[in-house]
C-alpha cells in the first residue's frame, strides 16, 4: 500500500485511509487494535475519524473513535501513522444547529489535539457546512487555526460543488492556502435519495469535475457502498436500486471472471479514474482490511474496465483510465 504525495501538500497518504468510525465502538479495544494494526502492516499511511464518532451509540465513550486511536498512536510510539479528523459537527442533542463558528472549530480541534495526545493535526475537516454563515467567515476561522500552528493542513466535508467552488476561488487569491481536500460519498454505486441523510453529500458529475479541473483531492467516504456488492444486509436501505442492482450484477460478473471479491472489483474501477481520490474504508476485522487492499494489486482487462466503468454513477466526464502511481 504505497504513500503517494497528496497534492499541494508536503503528506505522503496512501490510496486507500482507514475509516475509523467503528474504532472503540462496535469495535472493542483489543479489536480495534488488531484493525489498525493489520492497516499499519499493510502500509497504510491515514486513519479517518472525526470528533463525533460514535457519540450517537449509547452507553459508549464521547469521542470513543479519537481517543482509541490516540491510544493505539501512544501503544505504538514508532508508528509514522497520519491522522485527518473532523470538526464542527452539531452537538447531537440539537442537531440543525450549526458549529462552524470560530469557537466551536477552535473548541473540536484542541479537542481532537488533546483525545489522541498530538501537537498539530495534518489533515483536518469541517465535517458539515452552514450556508448560513458566508464561506469566506468559515475559512477565515480555519486558516487562523492554521496560523497558530495548530492544522498543517485542511479541507471541508459534505460541502456542496458551489461552495467548494468559492473557497478555491480564495485559495486563487491567496486567501485559503492550506485548503486541499474535501470529503463526499463515492462509491460503485449512488445513495438512494431516501437513503440518505440530507447534511450528507455524494459526489455527482459536476463535483467531480470540479476535482479533476483543480486537481483538489476528494476523499471518498462510504467507498464501499457499505459492502453493497459483496451483499452486505445493512447496505440494502441506502442503495437498493434498479441502477445499482444492474451496477452489483455486472460487478460481479467481472469478479467472478477476475476470481477476486466484488468489493475488490468496485475500488479497483474508482482507482482507475483520472481523479485525484482516496478511498476511505471501514474495516472491522484484519480479514477485511486485507481483502479492501487486495483492490491495489488488482489489474483489470480493458473490457473489464470497459464494463465496470459504463455503470459507474455520476463520472461522465471523468471516465478516462489513468495509470496508478
Amino acid at each position: 500500500m504505497e504513500a503517494v504525495r497528496l497534492p499541494g501538500t508536503d503528506l505522503d497518504v496512501s490510496m486507500l485511509v482507514l475509516g475509523g468510525n467503528m474504532l472503540g465502538s462496535r469495535l472493542d479495544r483489543d479489536s480495534s487494535f488488531a484493525v489498525l494494526d493489520a492497516y499499519a502492516q499493510a502500509g497504510g499511511s491515514m486513519i479517518d475519524t472525526a470528533a463525533v464518532y460514535a457519540d450517537w451509540l449509547p452507553d459508549t465513550e464521547a469521542g470513543c473513535s479519537e481517543r482509541t486511536i490516540g491510544r493505539w498512536l501512544r501503544a505504538r510510539p514508532s508508528s509514522p501513522m497520519l491522522v485527518t479528523t473532523k470538526g464542527g459537527h452539531p452537538d447531537l442533542s440539537r442537531p440543525h444547529q450549526p458549529r462552524l463558528d470560530g469557537p466551536s472549530l477552535r473548541h473540536d480541534v484542541e479537542q481532537s489535539l488533546e483525545r489522541m495526545g498530538l501537537d498539530r493535526l495534518a489533515l483536518w475537516f469541517t465535517h458539515r457546512d452552514d450556508p448560513a454563515l458566508s464561506v469566506q467567515e468559515i475559512i477565515e476561522s480555519v486558516e487562523a487555526l492554521r496560523d497558530e500552528g495548530l492544522l498543517r493542513w485542511y479541507g471541508v466535508s459534505n460541502w456542496s460543488t458551489s461552495r467548494v467552488a468559492q473557497v478555491l476561488e480564495m485559495r486563487s487569491a491567496g486567501a485559503a492556502p492550506g485548503f486541499v481536500a474535501t470529503q463526499a460519498a463515492f462509491a460503485a454505486a449512488a445513495p438512494r435519495p431516501d437513503g440518505w441523510a440530507a447534511d450528507l453529500t455524494a459526489a455527482d458529475g459536476p463535483m467531480l469535475d470540479l476535482h479533476q479541473a483543480s486537481h483538489l483531492t476528494l476523499f471518498a467516504y462510504s467507498a464501499q457502498a457499505k459492502g453493497w456488492f459483496d451483499g452486505a444486509v445493512g447496505a440494502t436501505d441506502t442503495y437498493d436500486t434498479p441502477a445499482n442492482r444492474h451496477a452489483r450484477d455486472v460487478v460481479r460478473s467481472v469478479a467472478a471472471e477476475a476470481g477476486v471479491e466484488p468489493g475488490q472489483v468496485a475500488l479497483a474501477a474508482l482507482l482507475e479514474l483520472d481523479l485525484p481520490l482516496r478511498l476511505v474504508v471501514g474495516c472491522s476485522t484484519p480479514a477485511r482490511l486485507r481483502q479492501s487492499a487486495g483492490a491495489l494489486a488488482l489489474r483489470l482487462t480493458p473490457e473489464q474496465s470497459r464494463r465496470v466503468q459504463g455503470v459507474l454513477p455520476a463520472v461522465p466526464g471523468v471516465r478516462t483510465a489513468s495509470a496508478r502511481p
